[in-house]
């Protein structure tokens, strides 16, 4: 499994959209998928926050 991005990565991704920049370029410029940015955006609309989830080691999803 690969391994996660950082809090700081995610926050500055999901703040960028929030300031309006379009979600397209903010993933063009932090190299990531828009499902990837959408996950952390709907993650963090649910929840309020958007950390990677921590899974055991060797646990099956």
């Amino acid at each position: 499994m690969p391994a996660s991005y950082s809090d700081d990565f995610r926050c500055a991704a999901i703040y960028a959209v929030k300031r309006g920049y379009r979600k397209t370029d903010v993933c063009r410029l932090s190299n990531i998928s828009r499902n990837t940015l959408d996950l952390w955006l709907l993650r963090e609309k649910e929840t309020g926050d958007f950390p990677a989830l921590e899974f055991p080691m060797g646990s099956q999803r």
